[in-house]
């Protein structure tokens, strides 16, 4: 009791929030990024399950395409600044996406 009556007031809440500084991508992300990034924005913004699944076939036969082309330092690096890294973070986009076209009772055909 004495503690909380000598310091319980004196006591300063403080806040951090940290945030982690986006990945620099390297030559080969680059050049991947700017092929995934809009098609799977645009399968997203359609949401339509047709489009999604498209999207994610699409995406993993470009991946396959870049990991027989890339050096094998930047294939399974699995940060977001090379190939995987892009691959899995647009794979989890669309996926995030057909479990909720599927939740509010979409035909999954």
């Amino acid at each position: 009791m004495e503690f909380e009556r000598r310091f319980g007031s004196s006591r300063k809440q403080f806040e951090f929030e940290f945030s982690e500084p986006e990945p620099e991508l390297c030559e080969f992300a680059q050049k991947f990024s700017e092929w995934t990034q809009p098609l799977v924005e645009n399968a997203v913004e359609d949401g339509h399950l047709v489009a999604l699944n498209q999207a994610k076939v699409l995406l993993i036969d470009k991946y396959f395409e870049w990991h027989a082309f890339v050096p094998k330092k930047h294939r399974t690096i699995s940060t977001g600044s090379h190939i995987f890294g892009l691959l899995t973070n647009g794979y989890g986009s669309t996926e995030v996406e057909l479990s909720a076209h599927l939740n509010k009772g979409g035909n999954a055909l």
